[in-house]
């Protein structure tokens, strides 16, 4: 969703790997999530989620925290110390407090704020626009709004909300870098590289969970990055519910109507064709 939660396609996701995994009653395979899916199922199943995380089996592809060399950390404190809006001062007031030697580690540190966001309602946030692309290549962002999240925001959700506000009040890139789009090979490549550190030799099959005309090029994409890491593993997906309905409401223009998921999804296939340079 445009707020960072977790929408309808994931929550249908997270419901399906939720009755997958209760077959396997304690002993967990290891499952890679986005985080918007990882939400959905610390929603659905508190319980489920803990053991996961307590077996260790459980890979969040996160919203992407500071690295050191996204902050100029020395403009930065000149920007803090000129701005005058609400905003920056409601942001001065909140590393007052955060823990943390630098500005990078403070500011990492507010992204796992639950209630960080209820200071900055009024700010706009920027859509992720993809000019070259076009527009159905775009996400439209919001500001989530306090009376949705009495309790804060999820896990996640909070961590990328909270980035985008800290982007959103500090414009200038040269003082902090947005945050990366991961596309769906970055996805894999962050799961399949965690595998190969923690799984070497383990892993036998992977089972994708994907929406059902997604899920073709997940299977082809996931297969690339096994044999690119010498993994022999067999690549599949579950039968799938085709009849999931659209949601005109998501946050990634092409995921709202079959129309725009033909386009995008050929305009991909045509791109993924082209020689890497």
């Amino acid at each position: 969703m445009p707020d960072g939660a977790p929408g309808s396609y994931n929550e249908r996701l997270a419901e399906q790997l939720q009755t997958q995994l209760q077959s396997y009653q304690g002993h967990f395979p290891y499952v890679g999530v986005q985080w918007e899916i990882a939400d959905a199922l610390a929603e659905a199943d508190p319980a489920l989620f803990q053991s996961l995380q307590s077996s260790q089996t459980l890979i969040v592809v996160e919203p992407p925290k500071f690295a050191a060399e996204d902050i100029n950390e020395t403009k930065f404190k000149d920007w803090l110390a000129k701005a005058s809006s609400d905003s920056s001062r409601s942001l001065q007031r909140w590393l007052a407090t955060a823990n943390g030697k630098s500005i990078t580690e403070k500011l990492n540190n507010l992204l796992d704020e639950p209630n960080f966001y209820a200071d900055f309602e009024q700010l706009e946030v920027t859509n992720l626009e993809r000019p070259k692309l076009g527009e159905l290549f775009s996400e439209h962002r919001d500001m989530p709004r306090s009376h949705s999240y009495p309790l804060g925001l999820r896990c996640f959700q909070r961590k990328r909300i909270n980035r985008l506000i800290i982007e959103g009040l500090v414009a200038d890139t040269d003082i902090i870098q947005r945050g990366r789009y991961l596309s769906t090979t970055g996805v894999i490549d962050y799961v399949a590289d965690h595998l190969a550190k923690h799984a070497p030799t383990q892993l036998q099959t992977v089972d994708i969970i994907a929406h059902p005309l997604h899920a073709p090029r997940c299977i082809d994409q996931t297969k690339q990055a096994m044999l690119a890491r010498q993994y022999g593993a067999n690549v599949y997906a579950q039968e799938l519910d085709q009849d999931v309905p659209w949601d005109e409401t998501t946050a990634q223009l092409w995921c709202r109507s079959l129309s725009n998921w033909n386009e995008y999804e050929n305009t991909v296939q045509k791109l993924m064709a082209q020689p890497s340079t």
